[in-house]
């Protein structure tokens, strides 16, 4: 479960007023605060220049989707419209994984700073 952003926040700064730290403590923090294990995003966004892609195609409702360009073991979870009127999230990995949509585009969250590649068909 993920904790809501100002929640974290008075956390955070009553955690670490008027203290120096590190990027790990930071990290550690994070992690620990959220209940998840965000070391694969930090490798991601701040030890890689590259930006990661879902690749992904929809068929007969289907969406198909896997991370692509990303350090190994990337599996941030990613939100998309399933429908017109309705958010969800998806958890890729580099492996392809699958689910239904009612949406004939994906639209991602625009959050999320990804890129998406769109297989052929």
């Amino acid at each position: 479960m993920y904790v809501e952003v100002s929640e974290f926040h008075t956390s955070y700064i009553t955690t670490f007023y008027h203290q120096t730290v590190t990027t790990k403590e930071i990290e550690d923090y994070m992690s620990k605060t959220s209940g998840k294990d965000l070391s694969k995003i930090f490798d991601q966004y701040l030890r890689s220049t590259m930006i990661p892609a879902l690749e992904y195609k929809i068929e007969k409702g289907i969406l198909f989707y896997r991370w692509i360009n990303c350090v190994e073991g990337f599996n941030m979870p990613l939100k998309i419209n399933k429908s017109k009127d309705r958010l969800g999230f998806i958890y890729p990995t580099e492996i392809f994984q699958q689910t239904k949509i009612n949406d004939k585009n994906l639209k991602v969250d625009d959050n999320f700073y990804i890129r998406t590649k769109k297989q052929d068909p």
